[in-house]
């Protein structure tokens, strides 16, 4: 990553680099790659933003059918 050090990341950051991650095994359709493994266990705030990304990414997945929902995208 270029002009980061990995001290001067921000949780700001992470969660980017998690919603990154997040659509790249999406668009590829597979769950997990080494990269993304390397990328998880780099940095404790990697695996923590990554939760937050998840969570939010199954509750629109739970949520995706619901007549609300359905009423937004229209």
């Amino acid at each position: 990553m270029s002009g980061v050090s990995e001290n001067d990341k921000s949780s700001a950051r992470c969660l980017v680099e998690a919603a990154a991650w997040r659509r790249q095994l999406t668009e590829a359709g597979i769950e997990s790659s080494p990269e993304f493994e390397e990328w998880r266990a780099a940095d404790v705030r990697h695996e923590a933003a990554w939760n937050q990304v998840q969570s939010l990414w199954d509750f629109v997945g739970d949520a995706e059918t619901t007549p609300e929902m359905l009423e937004l995208r229209r």
